[in-house]
């Protein structure tokens, strides 16, 4: 009877929760934002991630989802991960964990184009005309926290420099790497202020991967060392911490 109940229990972990059962199933999927206006998906991080899990034999999928729909779903297990988001923004959820080791770094400046306009803090854009992107929560929140009362918000990142571009607002508050990825894409020479607002981001996984965590935090930790992150992520590795000591 204990030979039976314990062939039972290798059976069900081995079609639910090892790598290699996860792998053939296709069933770990990683929920990943929107970061640029033509299109959701993004090919560099997509080889990164894949690269990160394909080390503890895991193959993930890719869920493209708004910002905040990817939190409440991996905190509900429709998907069994967040790709990156800082302390803040997965605290209140209940079921989501991060992997310790963290895997970006969230950096909010305000771009501009007029020659003279110099940005060292919040205070300097207290009476500017700010440009933002709906749905980019954090610099909104920070905005609003930092008292900036005169704000637009634009449908896209590119529409709001296209307003910049057209002096219908005086600086952009955004994610550095995104804000520079988009600019250079549709050919706007954008000024960056000093950094406004700088956090760390970390992988985030269903509170039922708990034990992947110190598995993910020690690869992630080593190809950010050898340089691995920063070639596969490409365009985006500005975002990158400094390496672990």
């Amino acid at each position: 009877m204990m030979k039976k109940a314990l062939q039972i229990l290798i059976t069900v972990w081995f079609l639910v929760g090892s790598p290699a059962a996860w792998a053939q199933q296709g069933q770990y999927t990683i929920g990943l934002p929107c970061l640029e206006y033509q299109t959701c998906a993004s090919s560099e991080a997509e080889a990164f991630f894949t690269e990160v899990y394909g080390r503890i034999g895991i193959v993930p999928a890719f869920a493209y989802l708004p910002r905040l729909r990817d939190l409440e779903d991996a905190n509900d297990g429709h998907t069994d991960a967040c790709a990156g988001r800082t302390k803040a923004s997965y605290q209140p959820y209940e079921n989501l964990i991060p992997v310790k080791t963290p895997v970006a770094t969230e950096t909010i400046v305000a771009f501009t184009l007029k020659e003279g306009l110099r940005i060292d803090s919040w205070k300097d854009i207290s009476s500017l005309r700010v440009g933002i992107v709906r749905g980019a929560q954090l610099p909104l929140q920070l905005c609003k926290q930092k008292g900036i009362e005169r704000y637009v918000v634009g449908n896209t990142l590119q529409q709001v420099f296209h307003m910049l571009a057209e002096s219908r607002v005086d600086a952009v508050v955004h994610h550095l790497q995104v804000g520079l990825n988009t600019a250079r894409s549709i050919g706007i020479p954008v000024r960056m202020s000093n950094v406004l607002y700088r956090d760390m981001v970390y992988h985030v996984l269903n509170r039922r991967h708990a034990g992947l965590a110190p598995k993910l935090a020690r690869i992630f930790g080593e190809m950010l060392e050898d340089g691995t992150s920063a070639r596969l992520l490409g365009k985006w590795a500005g975002m990158l911490p400094e390496p672990l000591e």
